[in-house]
């Protein structure tokens, strides 16, 4: 917790005080997990209602940016995936299933937490949408599908022609995690209608991935 703290909250304050010396604009990434999951979607409007400790420290990092005065882009995404481009980046949701189908090993996915899974590289597209079009605000930039892990992973073993029979789903309660975990799902519209960038689904985000590596084959 107070590393989550001293990164998110402490972070951003130093960051929003170098800022305001040399008036710079905040680009911010957060998360869907500021909200509870207890409505049916969120939008950019919906006051934030954090469950969990990290959802806490992402909400009060976006109140400093608020408050700063500074012009700034709060962009709020969820379960981003794509090909790994940088030494130390971490991995993802993909990658993860892609090497334990291609070992022949069984996947465990959790059939009771949902996500808008969405392509790093549309990620990246929208926001720098944003940036050229100078907007400021709140964002959410995640994709149009919402499913759980289990059925995610049954797309990612067919896009990938990989065998879907060696994914099996269970209950994300007999994990037994130190921290709650809330489903939900964000309302991307304003990004889309501002930039007129299509933030693409599960199967067409997965489809790219594939694209993109055949191509490096």
């Amino acid at each position: 917790k107070d590393l989550a703290y001293d990164i998110h909250v402490r972070g951003t304050e130093n960051i929003v005080e170098g800022s305001k010396k040399i008036g710079a604009k905040i680009i911010f990434i957060s998360t869907s997990a500021v909200f509870d999951g207890n409505k049916k979607i969120y939008t950019e409007d919906d006051e934030t209602c954090p469950v969990s400790y990290y959802g806490a420290t992402k909400s009060m990092a976006e109140k400093v940016i608020l408050e700063s005065g500074l012009d700034f882009l709060i962009n709020r995404i969820d379960h981003p995936y794509g090909w790994m481009r940088f030494l130390g980046q971490k991995s993802n949701t993909v990658l993860r299933v892609l090497n334990k189908l291609e070992k022949n090993e069984i996947v465990e996915e959790i059939t009771d937490w949902y996500n808008n899974p969405t392509l790093l590289d549309n990620i990246v597209e929208v926001i720098r949408g944003l940036l050229e079009k100078d907007a400021n605000g709140i964002y959410h930039i995640a994709g149009p599908d919402f499913l759980n892990r289990y059925e995610f992973a049954l797309k990612i073993a067919e896009i990938f022609e990989k065998d879907e029979s060696l994914i099996r789903g269970k209950e994300g309660n007999k994990i037994n995690l130190p921290a709650k975990r809330a489903n939900c799902n964000l309302d991307s519209s304003k990004a889309k209608s501002e930039t007129g960038i299509k933030l693409l689904g599960v199967e067409e985000g997965l489809k790219e991935m594939k694209k993109q590596k055949d191509a490096q084959a």
